[in-house]
């Protein structure tokens, strides 16, 4: 269908799903798949082999410091979404680990979204997700 956007999740970027999807894709122009990150593990040489036009990650719960510069760099990922836990056990997100995120995004010129902030009761997202004084509200590539 023209005009048709597709959004493909696979937790942890599971290699075989990736296969799948690549196989079942071909020629889909609309495609976009995007995977979670959260401890530094991603299925990245099947990432790329997927025939989509955008590829993101989701680094939520964001839970230790990821360096994801190479897969910026290399043009795997174009898109990447960070935030912290929320609900009663959630666990921290250090504001230094959002920020290396978001100076790896800047290097590359990818798209950052801070989602939130994480904690609980209050999750603090939306207008309360600000690092720095500045709320970052990555548009998703078009």
């Amino acid at each position: 269908m023209p005009g048709l956007t597709c959004y493909i999740y696979s937790g942890r970027g599971n290699g075989n799903i990736c296969q799948s999807v690549g196989r079942a894709g071909r020629g889909v122009s609309g495609l976009t798949w995007f995977s979670e990150i959260n401890s530094g593990h991603i299925a990245q040489g099947a990432l790329a082999r997927i025939p989509a036009p955008h590829r993101f990650l989701s680094a939520e719960p964001l839970i230790t410091e990821l360096d994801i510069s190479r897969w910026l760099e290399q043009g795997t990922v174009n898109w990447v979404i960070a935030g912290g836990e929320s609900g009663p056990e959630a666990r921290e997100m250090k504001l230094e680990w959002a920020r290396s995120l978001r100076d790896q995004c800047a290097a590359a010129e990818v798209p950052f979204f801070l989602k939130q902030l994480g904690g609980f009761p209050d999750k603090r997202g939306g207008e309360k997700a600000v690092l720095d004084g500045v709320r970052y509200t990555g548009e998703i590539p078009a």
